[in-house]
C-alpha cells in the first residue's frame, strides 16, 4: 500500500464526501481540492483518463467518448459489456500495459534522460525507502467501510437509490 503524504482531487462526489475526508484524516493524508473547472491540479490523473479513451475503451461497442462521432464499432448491432466486464478490462490494461509503459513524469535527477515505467519507478522508491506493511486491525476496516444507513429487508430484495436488489443474487 503506498500511503500519500497529501492527495489532490477534483470535485467530483466521492472526493468532496464526508466519508472521503475522515478517511484522509484518520490516514493522516493532506486532502487538497483542486481548482475548479480546471485539470492542470491533476495532469497525471487526467492523463490515465485520456488514455484508457485512446488505447481501450474506443474499441469496446458503445463507446461515446466526447461525442456521439466517437462511437465505437458497431455499437447498435452489438451487445454491450457489463460494468464488472469493463472493470476487468480495465484492470487487465493498467497490470498489463500502463504499468509496465514508460511515462515522461517518472524520471530522476540521477539519471533525467530515462524514462521509468511505474512498476520499476515503485521498485526503486522501495530500494531507497524500503517497505513497510501497514497491518489493519478489524477496527480499521469497520473506520475504512462508508458511513452506515438503515435499509428495510423486504421481499422483494433492498431498495436503494431506486433500484432494487434481488435477494437471489446475494
Amino acid at each position: 500500500m503506498i500511503l500519500p503524504e497529501s492527495m489532490v482531487c477534483d470535485h467530483d462526489m466521492v472526493f468532496v464526501s464526508n466519508s472521503f475526508h475522515s478517511l484522509c484524516r484518520w490516514l493522516g493524508i493532506d486532502f487538497q481540492p483542486g481548482h475548479l473547472g480546471t485539470s492542470t491540479d491533476e495532469p497525471h490523473i487526467e492523463r490515465v483518463i485520456g488514455a484508457a479513451g485512446t488505447q481501450v475503451l474506443q474499441y469496446v461497442p458503445g463507446y461515446r467518448g466526447s461525442s456521439v462521432e466517437r462511437r465505437g464499432r458497431d455499437a447498435a448491432v452489438q451487445p454491450l459489456w457489463s460494468l464488472p466486464e469493463l472493470q476487468d478490462l480495465l484492470v487487465e490494461w493498467v497490470v498489463a500495459r500502463w504499468r509496465n509503459r514508460p511515462h515522461d513524469g517518472l524520471r530522476e535527477s540521477v539519471s533525467p534522460g530515462r524514462t521509468f515505467n511505474p512498476n520499476e519507478k515503485y521498485a526503486r522508491l522501495i530500494q531507497s525507502a524500503g517497505y513497510v506493511p501497514l497491518a489493519l486491525s478489524g477496527e480499521d476496516y469497520i473506520e475504512l467501510l462508508l458511513p452506515p444507513k438503515w435499509r428495510a429487508i423486504n421481499a422483494n430484495g433492498v431498495k436503494i437509490n431506486h433500484r432494487v436488489t434481488d435477494r437471489k443474487d446475494q
